[in-house]
């Protein structure tokens, strides 16, 4: 049984997620102590069991010590099956995160499968569902990870209440690089204004979530996204829910961008503090933005041959990943400067 101390690095969900993935993948029974402890609410959220409890469905896993609240965590799986499944995290808890844990699993199963999620859909600290399925499905379909993802209902904190569908194919994972930025290389080195790299881009994908808010709020993000990105090709979504709530998602290539609505911010505030993520992350130069960058490591991985990328701002996530992943498999990681991004390569 690997013993995996979840205080290491940034000492958070991430770590759970990905031991507990790796664990079923590889088929190695699991303990996992001081989990979450440099959380200010220490041990398993009610999302962390959510995670735990599917990935035990789709094993037929045994686990011990999986109550909400608790520090350690004990998992023996058995074979991966695909089929049909329906997990309800219980609150607005991030489906994106339970679909990220999930995945790499699925794709080793023996047949495809189908999810449907309910929780939240677009909520802090988490990729939005827009972010999901145009940055991080497109990144990991690179490496023959093929998955296709649509909203039934969008859900923001505190009640949650959305839902989401993911279908995905067994794969055979092979190896993949980004090392290119969707920037052209003049304005890349010069840290372009956000005009000079909004007009070097191939045409910028936008998503907009309204729930349960007046419908000129979809209409003023949309003014103010085309005012900063002519060429933004806007997807909106105007619906009721548990929550109100307001997302917008920025895209391009493998990078992305999002913001989420507050109580009492104008929603131009709102697409702003998108627009100035979004240009900050493309005027650096670099292949993924750093959210991106944590979550590749786990494919590159498993593809069992030489890849790399680029990031502009390696996390700590990103590094306590790698970490996790050494435990599991033959992969080592190397980190390089190359200018002012940083290149990770297997």
């Amino acid at each position: 049984m690997l013993q995996i101390d979840g205080s290491q690095g940034e000492g958070g969900g991430q770590i759970l997620r990905t031991a507990l993935s790796l664990s079923c993948i590889t088929h190695m029974p699991l303990h996992i102590s001081n989990i979450r402890a440099n959380r200010p609410n220490t041990g398993l959220a009610r999302q962390h069991v959510a995670v735990c409890n599917a990935l035990a469905k789709i094993t037929n896993a045994k686990t011990t010590h999986l109550e909400v609240g608790s520090t350690e965590l004990e998992l023996v799986p058995g074979k991966i099956s695909g089929g049909s499944y329906e997990f309800d995290i219980g609150s607005a808890g991030s489906t994106t995160l339970l679909a990220q844990a999930l995945l790499p699993v699925l794709f080793f199963a023996d047949g495809p499968s189908k999810l449907v999620l309910h929780g939240g859909t677009h909520v802090m600290a988490s990729p939005t569902f827009d972010y999901f399925k145009h940055v991080f499905l497109p990144a990991i379909s690179k490496f023959g990870a093929h998955a296709t993802a649509k909203i039934l209902s969008p859900g923001f904190y505190p009640k949650g209440g959305g839902k989401i569908e993911i279908e995905i194919s067994p794969a055979r994972l092979s190896p993949a690089s980004f090392t290119s930025s969707p920037v052209k290389t003049q304005n890349s080195k010069t840290g372009g204004s956000a005009s000079s790299v909004a007009e070097s881009l191939p045409p910028i994908g936008a998503s907009i979530v309204s729930c349960s808010l007046p419908n000129e709020v979809a209409s003023r993000a949309c003014a103010s996204l085309l005012s900063k990105f002519p060429n933004a090709q806007i997807k909106s979504l105007v619906s009721t829910g548990h929550s109100p709530g307001f997302a917008v998602t920025l895209h391009s290539g493998f990078i992305g961008a999002s913001a989420l609505g507050r109580r009492g911010v104008p929603v131009e505030q709102i697409v702003g503090e998108a627009a100035n993520i979004f240009n900050g992350q493309l005027s650096s130069g670099t292949a993924t933005d750093a959210h991106l960058a944590d979550q590749l490591p786990l494919y590159m991985a498993l593809s069992g041959g030489q890849c790399s990328l680029i990031t502009n701002e390696p996390t700590s996530h990103l590094h306590t990943n790698i970490a996790i992943i050494e435990k599991f498999l033959p992969a080592k990681f190397q980190t390089e400067k190359e200018g002012a991004c940083t290149k990770i390569s297997t």
